[in-house]
């Protein structure tokens, strides 16, 4: 492997998805109700966020940041910064019941509509690991690309766009699987598990080939945990292995053929617990380590 082409393929920054939150529910552990899950926490939660946050002032490196502003309830209002050659502006405003109904970034509107089925829909219908299951969404318009309309119809969901429908199989509120086109190639995901707080156990997806299934991702996911921390995964022929302890964690990266790529990060905790630095070092062959620190500056209400 060429050493610029290592850097690319562990070096790469995310985008973020955020959730549209529901009233809070208890979820019954003796007999695992799952009508009130993970998927309903506030933008803090699936941000990996404690206590009450006020603002997050991300700084990657010399020249890319991010600046989140959020309000008493945990939703995120604003979010602005730079990545690469993009800037980045963002708002998002809500109902009376804390659900996302307007996301404005960049000049591209969406708004989200609801209704009284309890069923969670995938935010994108085609990649759930990537998405946030939002209940009882109806409906999301897009000023520009995609929109969907969600139609329940008892076991299964239809999720509508201009020139497809793609039925979701569900298992109670919780999506079990589905299958879906996109030009001449076929592909599905699931069957999908979950553990009681409604966070996936495991994750597959893939694409058909001569009749047979092919999967291309497979995600197992660890127990007991405030979000979703992945155990291990396989993406085409990339195998990602994760361990984890109180301030550090390891990704170790192996291809097909190649040496392992171990990535290890280390964090410096404020007195809620939010990290303040991470610190991710890179190892590769007899390559010179990489090591990178972000910083953040919180503030709290």
């Amino acid at each position: 492997m060429k050493k610029n082409h290592f850097i690319a393929s562990v070096c790469i920054v995310g985008s973020l998805v955020f959730c549209a939150c529901g009233k809070e529910k208890q979820i019954d552990e003796q007999n695992g109700v799952l009508s009130e899950l993970w998927w309903n926490a506030n933008t803090l939660s699936t941000l990996e966020l404690r206590g009450p946050v006020r603002t997050v002032h991300q700084q990657i490196d010399e020249d890319n940041f991010m600046f989140m502003e959020f309000d008493v309830y945990g939703n995120i209002v604003s979010s602005s910064g730079r990545i690469g050659s993009s800037d980045e502006q963002t708002t998002y405003r809500y109902n009376d019941k804390n659900q996302l109904i307007v996301e404005e970034n960049n000049g591209q509107k969406t708004e989200y509509e609801y209704n009284s089925s309890e069923k969670y829909v995938p935010q994108d219908p085609r990649n759930w690991v990537d998405s946030r299951f939002i209940q009882s969404l109806a409906k999301i318009s897009c000023s520009l690309g995609e929109s969907w309309t969600f139609v329940d119809k008892g076991e299964t969901l239809l999720a509508i766009t201009e020139n497809d429908t793609i039925v979701i199989q569900y298992d109670g509120n919780l999506p079990l699987s589905c299958d879906f086109e996109v030009g001449e190639n076929k592909y599905y995901i699931g069957p999908a598990t979950y553990y009681k707080n409604g966070m996936f156990k495991d994750y597959v997806s893939g694409r058909y080939w001569e009749g047979k299934r092919v999967p291309t991702t497979v995600n197992s996911y660890i127990a007991n945990s405030d979000w979703p921390m992945l155990q291990n995964s396989r993406v085409e022929e990339i195998d990602y292995v994760y361990s984890y302890n109180q301030t550090h964690y390891v990704k170790t990266i192996t291809m097909k053929g190649e040496e392992p790529v171990v990535s290890s990060y280390e964090y410096e905790y404020d007195a809620m617990g939010n990290w303040i630095q991470s610190t991710v070092i890179i190892q590769y062959g007899d390559y010179p380590e990489i090591k990178t620190t972000t910083m953040r500056k919180i503030t709290y209400y």
